[in-house]
């Protein structure tokens, strides 16, 4: 599987949830991309940062991004990545629906993460 430049869109099926990806987009690539999805929202790139993802209010719902900085050369290191944001999604997913998490019960969360790692992974890897 090779890793490619890429900028995609999917529809959460669980949560009805929007979620952008951006993968090794170019500053100008990124600020495009808002322009078209998100007049008027303000987005600076921290460059010391390999990846960064946030909830973005847009028309009056909420929109999730996870936008991957910088290339990771080790595959490992990637998969970590994705991971780590889309735990963060399923976070802000959770909020702004009310779903608390449960330690007695942790397995919605844990295949929603699953869920959310697998559309990244397949957006970003599919030929």
């Amino acid at each position: 599987m090779k890793k490619r430049p890429a900028s995609f869109t999917f529809i959460d099926e669980i949560y009805n949830a929007r979620v952008h990806i951006l993968y090794l987009q170019t500053n100008e690539e990124v600020k495009e991309y808002f322009n078209k999805n998100f007049p008027g929202a303000v987005y600076n790139r921290n460059s010391q940062k390999s990846a960064y993802s946030c909830a973005l209010e847009c028309d009056g719902y909420t929109e999730y991004l996870i936008d991957f900085i910088l290339a990771v050369n080790n595959r490992k290191y990637l998969q970590d990545t994705i991971a780590h944001e889309s735990h963060h999604i399923v976070q802000y997913i959770f909020d702004d629906r009310g779903v608390k998490s449960d330690r007695n019960n942790p397995e919605p969360e844990a295949y929603y993460l699953g869920y959310l790692v697998r559309k990244i992974t397949e957006g970003i890897f599919s030929k």
